[in-house]
């Protein structure tokens, strides 16, 4: 049904700069038939509305009413509630052109904006509003306003160059506004990224306009040819070791921009559990830790409220990222507490918890669980339970929850003391996320109260975190602590996050096989068992010296000169716990770290 132009096939070429020019995507909406739905008939995946659904009150309608050429008939009306976008790609890098032409009748007004994602919601680059009366405003940073004719067809052109962070919007080739493109609309920082076109019947919210406009003629094109986006490679698909030395793998860039990573553990529910561990635990988002590693509490009680103009639906979550949940792999998630300032007029409230998301989108991934609940009134601490108790692995989780149709002067999304953290509180009214105004000294009133043991983690990773330039690598290793861990196999994972777009998550399993209950063998010595109740044996390939076995304050409990290539201790004596023995040879020293049962 839909015009999709080939890089290779429709693209239009001029050589300049020695960069040929493509046409990355057309329009002139002569593949539809009038009253087709915009999103719902396309072909070439560049049209959708802003929640995704096709085909609704969101979705465009092809019209024969205007059309800006000759040869033509139709052109898009937008009008009621459409509101349907255009993908740009979340294009990085390279100089960008987008034109389209644009009408609107007497007695309406109109709108569009860019968004800095394809997921639209998250960042708004600019907003253009279109009056009844034949001016109009283009809101970046401030107020530019400008006219236009009305019951005519007009070009709007909007240049982006990326690599220089600067856009130019004319209309008829009167320039209207230059900025850099990395700010949002309302000025603050934001990403240096192209995300798409939000045609939006919209209009000044307090002006009473009515909005209908057409637009024809739509072009996308790549006028200079950016850097490659950053792509991870990783070297292993997987480890098989026995933990007697590090294993390394590189994480490679194979594109020109820089690629930033993390890499983490994750450990599988069957994971072996500390001994006498079992506890409750807070997780909270002010990121501080007491002196046990728990995450406290927010900080303080609730203390006051944010809310939005209405009706809204509004959706308030917590991010936890993999180090705020490090130490607590193998508990569950029980229940949450969700602060509630004041009721909210809503016909509903429900707590969510949500899996990870995107590296490269804001916003939390696929809810695992939604719970409703009635508040239990002004000012109040609400327990939700979950059905399923959620393990905690070691990936990243969102936990918060949703108020529909908060009205004016409603307050419900409680908020404590502070002082703010950044990058844990986040806010959604749509289908994109946005962190809490950075001027809220405040944190979400959200806790995730977790119970159980946590697991024995074996696998540590250096570095766990980096930046590579373009097509260069960076070599990772993985260390391993056999100490408490008994014959048998294990499993974890190595996860590698990026800001690959197309690879946003790479997964290394890794199985650790240890044997016979022996510690690793380092400079010809050798320790068996261990963990140990009674007989522990040290052998070495060259005569040992010294044994000296301390307590983990430093305290020598034991020394003896064996003289000779093997020693036995019996052990039964020692309380329960963990020693250290240190082992002298002619050539060496090497201290084990020893468990007594």
């Amino acid at each position: 049904m839909k015009k999709f132009l080939s890089l290779f096939t429709l693209s239009i070429i001029f050589i300049f700069s020695g960069y040929a020019q493509t046409t990355l995507f057309s329009d002139d909406f002569e593949s539809f038939n009038a009253g087709d739905h915009v999103a719902q008939n396309d072909a070439s995946g560049y049209w959708t509305t802003w929640s995704g659904a096709t085909g609704g009150s969101e979705d465009g309608v092809v019209s024969a009413d205007y059309n800006y050429t000759t040869s033509g008939a139709n052109s898009m009306m937008i009008s009621g509630s459409n509101d349907q976008i255009l993908k740009l790609g979340n294009k990085t890098s390279g100089t960008y052109e987008i034109n389209f032409y644009y009408y609107v009748e007497t007695g309406f007004g109109g709108y569009f904006n860019f968004q800095k994602y394809e997921a639209p919601g998250n960042e708004w680059a600019v907003e253009v509003y279109f009056h009844e009366d034949g001016t109009g405003r283009l809101d970046q940073n401030g107020d530019h306003t400008f006219t236009y004719p009305k019951d005519t067809w007009f070009l709007i052109t909007t240049t982006i160059d990326l690599d220089a962070d600067l856009a130019t919007m004319s209309i008829n080739g009167t320039q209207v506004h230059q900025w850099p493109f990395s700010q949002q609309a309302d000025g603050t920082a934001g990403t240096l990224q192209l995300g798409g076109i939000d045609f939006f019947a919209g209009v000044e919210q307090s002006s009473g306009e009515t909005p209908k406009f057409y637009t024809d003629d739509v072009e996308y094109i790549q006028t200079v040819q950016g850097s490659d986006p950053p792509q991870v490679d990783v070297s292993v698909t997987d480890i098989t070791t026995s933990g007697t030395a590090n294993e390394t793998f590189d994480i490679s860039n194979t594109g020109d921009q820089d690629l930033n990573y993390t890499v983490y553990v994750t450990y599988p529910q069957s994971a072996i559990k500390n001994k006498n561990e079992n506890k409750t635990v807070m997780l909270s988002n002010n990121g501080n830790k007491d002196r046990d590693g728990n995450l406290t509490h927010v900080n303080g009680s609730l203390t006051s409220g944010v809310g939005y103009s209405g009706p809204q639906t509004v959706n308030a979550a917590s991010y936890f990222s993999t180090s705020d949940v490090e130490d607590f792999i193998g508990m569950e998630l029980t229940s949450v507490i969700i602060g509630i300032y004041n009721v909210p007029g809503a016909s509903s409230t429900s707590m969510k918890v949500w899996e990870r998301g995107s590296t490269t989108t804001p916003g939390p991934g696929n809810i695992y669980e939604e719970t409703s609940f009635t508040p239990a009134g002004e000012q109040s601490q609400n327990v939700v339970n979950l059905s399923t108790p959620l393990y905690i692995d070691g990936n990243s989780l969102w936990i918060g929850y949703q108020c529909d149709d908060i009205g004016d002067g409603n307050f419900p999304i409680a908020v404590d003391a502070g002082p703010r953290v950044d990058g844990v509180n986040w806010l959604s009214i749509g289908p994109g996320w946005g962190e809490m105004n950075s001027g809220t000294d405040a944190n979400i009133f959200i806790v995730g109260n977790l119970v159980g043991s946590a697991v024995t983690k074996w696998l540590s990773l250096s570095p766990a975190s980096g930046t590579i330039a373009g097509v260069s690598s960076e070599t990772i290793t993985a260390s391993f602590d056999l100490t408490g861990l008994s014959t048998g196999t294990y499993n974890s994972n190595i996860v590698v996050a990026s800001n690959d777009q197309t690879s946003e998550y790479v997964e290394i399993p890794v199985t650790l096989d240890v044997n016979t209950g022996i510690d690793n063998i380092q400079s010809g010595i050798m320790t068996y068992p261990n963990p140990v109740t009674d007989i522990f044996t040290v052998v070495s390939d060259l005569k040992i010296n010294s044994i000296i076995i301390s307590d983990l304050t430093g305290k020598i409990i034991n020394e003896v000169t064996p003289e000779s290539n093997s020693y036995k201790f019996n052990l039964s004596d020692l309380s329960a716990g963990v020693y250290i023995f240190k082992i002298n040879t002619s050539s060496d020293s090497v201290s084990r770290k020893i468990i007594i049962e």
